[in-house]
C-alpha cells in the first residue's frame, strides 16, 4: 500500500490494483489485472510516486505511468531457478526520488548477491550500476537514499558471529557517488537474525536488530546515527542475559522500520502490533491494539504528521504521528 499524499493512495488486492481518493476510507479497483509472472505469481510490494506513475516489485517488477490502467514488465535480470525454471530477478528494494528509481535485485547466479540497478526514467530503462557487498536474501534486505547521490544499504539477515559470510556482509553499506561505488560501515548490531533500517529527509539513521525468536519473543535492539553510519548510539534493547535498555518488548518479531524524523519512528512486529516512538528511540510504545496477534507494520507516511499502518489487517490512520483510528481491512 502507498499514499502519494494526504488524500490518494493505491495497494494490491488479489490480481487487481486498487485506489483510494479519500485517505484510505475507501478502495475502487482501477486498470487491468495485474500481470503475473511466469509462475502465476504477483509481486508483492507497492511504491506509487503520484497518480499515474507506480511500481509492483517482489517478484519481478511492474510497472505503470498511466495510474494502473496498463503494466508493463520490464522482465529484469532473468534466470533460470532449479526448482520453478525460469522466472525475473527478485526486487529486494525500491526506492523512488522522482522519476529515479534504484533498485536491489537480487543476482541470478547467487542466493546471497544483490546487484543494484537503476533507471533515470521513471521506469522505461534500466540499467546495472554496481553490486554492493550485502547479502541478497529476500525480505532481508533495506535501502535508503537521502539524497540523488547518497543512500545506505543493510542486507545482513541470518550471519552468524565468527562465520566468513559474517566478515564479508555485517556491515552498513554506503555510496556517496549516485551507486557506483560502496564503501562500508560498521554496523552494532548483535543479534542478526534480520536488520532493518531506515532514515529521515535530514539523514539521520535508525537501525533496528532482531534476534532468533523464541515462540512469540524475540531479542531486540534499537541504534542511532546522525553522522552517516560512523558512530552508533543504543537506544533501546532488550535481550537474554544483558540489562534492558529503554522501553522496547520482547514479544512480536522485527518486520518492518519506517522513521519520520531523528525523534519518530515506526516499527512493525509479526505476531503483535505496531510501536512507535517519540523520543528518539528510548521508549516504544504500541500504536494500537492487534489482540489477534496477526502482527502490524508501518505502510506510508507523507510526512511527518500523516501515515497509514496495518494491525491484524485492518488499516489505520494517524493525522498527528501519534493517534490512530481504524479505518477498514486491508489486503497489500
Amino acid at each position: 500500500m502507498s499514499f502519494v499524499d494526504r488524500t490518494y493512495g493505491f495497494g494490491q488486492s488479489g490480481w487487481r490494483l486498487v485506489r483510494s481518493d479519500d485517505a484510505g476510507r475507501t478502495w475502487r479497483v482501477v486498470g487491468n489485472p495485474i500481470p503475473p509472472d511466469k509462475r502465476n505469481y504477483l509481486p508483492g510490494s507497492t511504491v506509487f510516486t503520484g497518480l499515474s506513475d507506480g511500481y509492483l516489485f517482489g517478484r519481478g517488477l511492474r510497472v505503470t505511468h498511466d495510474g494502473g490502467m496498463t503494466w508493463t514488465d520490464p522482465h529484469l535480470a532473468p534466470y533460470i531457478d532449479f526448482y520453478e525454471g525460469p522466472r525475473d530477478g527478485e526486487i529486494l528494494a525500491l526506492q523512488a526520488r522522482g522519476r529515479s528509481i534504484w533498485l536491489l535485485i537480487r543476482c541470478g547466479d547467487s542466493f546471497t548477491c544483490a546487484d543494484l540497478v537503476i533507471s533515470d526514467d521513471g521506469g522505461s530503462t534500466w540499467r546495472k550500476q554496481s553490486t554492493p557487498d550485502i547479502r541478497g536474501v529476500a525480505g532481508s534486505v533495506d535501502l535508503v537514499r537521502v539524497t540523488d547521490t547518497l543512500a545506505y544499504a543493510v542486507g545482513a539477515v541470518g550471519l552468524e558471529a565468527d562465520t566468513p559470510d559474517f566478515a564479508a556482509h555485517h556491515h552498513v553499506a554506503v555510496t556517496e557517488d549516485g551507486g557506483r561505488t560502496w564503501s562500508n560501515r560498521n554496523d552494532p548490531c548483535r543479534q542478526t537474525l534480520v536488520e532493518r533500517l531506515a532514515g529521515d529527509a535530514a539523514g539521520d539513521l535508525w537501525l533496528v536488530c532482531g534476534g532468533q525468536g523464541a515462540t512469540a519473543e524475540e531479542g531486540k535492539e534499537v541504534y542511532r546515527s546522525d553522522d552517516g553510519a560512523r558512530h552508533w548510539r543504543l537506544m533501546a534493547s532488550v535481550l537474554t542475559g544483558t540489562p534492558d535498555v529503554g522501553v522496547l518488548q520482547s514479544g512480536g518479531g522485527v518486520s518492518r522500520l519506517l522513521a519520520v524524523s531523528g525523534q519518530r519512528a515506526y516499527l512493525g512486529l509479526s505476531r503483535s502490533t505496531l510501536l512507535q516512538t517519540a523520543d528518539g528511540g528510548r521508549t516504544w510504545r504500541p500504536s494500537f491494539p492487534a489482540p489477534g496477534g496477526l502482527g502490524g507494520e508501518p505502510i506510508s507516511f507523507v510526512d511527518p504528521s500523516h501515515g497509514w499502518g496495518i494491525g491484524d489487517r485492518s488499516v489505520y490512520r494517524t493525522t498527528d504521528g501519534i493517534h490512530w483510528s481504524r479505518l477498514g481491512g486491508a489486503d497489500r
